[in-house]
């Protein structure tokens, strides 16, 4: 499948010449082009396509994660909590990559129910997931309509005993409000061995830096 921007085509004319002649030089190659995706401000009907196993909003142009549920009314084991991220793509969040490495770290059958400390804490992961259903993930850096003021790029690094991460942001100062708008981030779990938070600070600042 290949996605592009109808907005880097200026008009819908040139989106479609582009498809016609793009399928035509990849049919030379026996390449068969199809399932066309595009953003569209202006797009009628059903908006929302499933990418990679989140909700794709071709209007918007922006990613989202639905339907984010998890059933905990029953033994919570080990195997339950290695399985249960699979279901949700881009499942490397932070908290449940700690609990996965606090599991791994103790002894014990697959199918044995976990400590109570792990079991509450997968627990209160596991509650707050609906929360990301509420989170809208631009697909691209987007400009402002409006008169741009000032423009700056910011970084912002962070440690817990946990993990430490940094995430990078443009800020946009118009004329009647402030936009900031997600560029990239990344986390790492804190090593096994007890580290200090100023270490971990320090290695956060790296991420930040890079």
């Amino acid at each position: 499948m290949f996605t592009i921007t109808s907005r880097a085509c200026q008009i819908r004319v040139r989106l479609f010449i582009y498809i016609e002649t793009s399928t035509e030089i990849f049919a030379k190659a026996k390449f068969e082009l199809k399932c066309w995706e595009y953003t569209d401000p202006d797009f009628e009907g059903s908006s929302r396509n499933a990418v990679l196993g989140m909700s794709w909003n071709k209007k918007e142009d922006t990613f989202a994660v639905d339907s984010v549920r998890v059933e905990n009314d029953y033994v919570i084991t080990r195997r339950n909590i290695l399985s249960v991220p699979q279901w949700i793509y881009m499942s490397r969040f932070i908290v449940p990559q700690a609990i996965i490495t606090t599991v791994l770290g103790t002894e014990g059958r697959m199918n044995q129910e976990v400590p109570d400390d792990v079991r509450k804490c997968f627990l209160r992961w596991t509650q707050d997931l609906p929360l990301l259903e509420k989170a809208r993930i631009s697909r691209w850096l987007k400009g402002m309509s409006e008169r741009v003021i000032s423009c700056s790029l910011h970084t912002f690094c962070d440690a817990s005993k946990m993990a430490f991460a940094a995430a990078g942001f443009p800020r946009y100062e118009c004329s009647t409000c402030l936009k900031v708008q997600l560029d990239q981030a990344k986390t790492r779990v804190a090593p096994v061995k007890a580290v200090t938070i100023s270490r971990l600070e320090l290695l956060a600042a790296t991420i930040g830096l890079n």
